[in-house]
């Protein structure tokens, strides 16, 4: 009876323990994902539109459905409308590779905040 009791304790300890590591992580790809568009403005402010391209690639990966929190902005229509979601980070990539300027690509980003951003005060 006792080794059932432990067992049960340690399976819930466990599972607890996995709840929270995936919230650090969901935490971690919203921060992540964050400052790699703060680095791609800066490179827009900066005049450096071709360092755009690998942070567009890498903002692809940083979407994870439902990575979404109170500090997040993204909205569920993301995951809704993936596809179009993604084409626009494609875009911005094969745009800033082909050498657009930043206005081109600043409109590409508008797009995508008007569209799949909801501004947080």
């Amino acid at each position: 009876m006792k080794f059932k009791l432990i067992a049960v304790a340690a399976t819930s300890i466990a599972l607890a323990m996995g709840g929270v590591a995936g919230l650090n992580a969901q935490e971690d790809v919203i921060a992540e994902r964050q400052q790699a568009m703060k680095d791609m403005g800066a490179a827009l402010k900066a005049g450096n539109p071709g360092d755009v391209a690998p942070l567009a690639a890498k903002l692809k990966m940083l979407f994870p459905e439902g990575s979404t929190s109170a500090d997040s902005e993204a909205t569920p229509l993301i995951w809704e409308e993936w596809d179009q979601f993604v084409a626009l980070f494609d875009k911005l990539e094969a745009d800033s590779l082909a050498g657009a300027g930043a206005r081109e690509l600043g409109g590409t980003c508008k797009e995508c905040h008007d569209k799949y951003r909801e501004k947080k005060s």
